[in-house]
């Protein structure tokens, strides 16, 4: 009978260490669990955040896109390939534009001194300075009729703008 009671306290002792091992492993395995369930929601949150980022960029560039798209149009440049190529025509158009307007200007503005002086030699005035003059002489000539300049100006956008209304 000893050799059966050792026998079975040896299996009782070895039940209560695997019992006890798999009682360390379950807290060990629920250790882990919470911990990779602890990450993952870390994961989620930086990826909610990542996501929140992502949109308002996203959102961002629409919007950017939006105004770049309406500049173009405002600028005639029509659509075309690429937002960049047409962006990147803005310098030129914009130069263009400010040629047209000032030639409207100076038209304009010609067309009130005309009809004031409608004797103007319309041939030697386009020929620019006259070559009697020295360089201080003709300084003195662009400072002395700089009011009067801005003032045809003025005249000329005024009367400009009233045509388009």
């Amino acid at each position: 009978m000893d050799k059966e009671l050792v026998a079975e306290r040896s299996v009782g002792d070895k039940l209560r260490s695997q019992l006890g091992d798999a009682e360390r492993a379950r807290d060990e395995a629920r250790v882990g669990r919470e911990a990779a369930i602890k990450e993952q929601k870390m994961a989620l949150a930086l990826l909610s955040e990542a996501q929140s980022e992502r949109e308002g960029i996203v959102k961002d560039r629409e919007e950017l896109s939006s105004a770049c798209e309406s500049l173009l149009s405002g600028l005639g440049i029509s659509s075309g390939p690429s937002l960049v190529d047409r962006l990147a025509r803005i310098p030129e158009r914009t130069r263009e534009l400010g040629e047209a307007e000032t030639l409207r200007i100076v038209q304009r503005a010609f067309a009130i001194l005309v009809s004031h002086y409608p004797t103007v030699d319309r041939d030697v005035v386009p020929q620019g300075w006259p070559a009697v003059y020295r360089d201080e002489e003709l300084d003195a000539f662009v400072a002395d009729t700089a009011e009067f300049g801005r003032r045809m100006m003025e005249l000329a956008v005024v009367d400009l703008a009233s045509e388009q209304t």
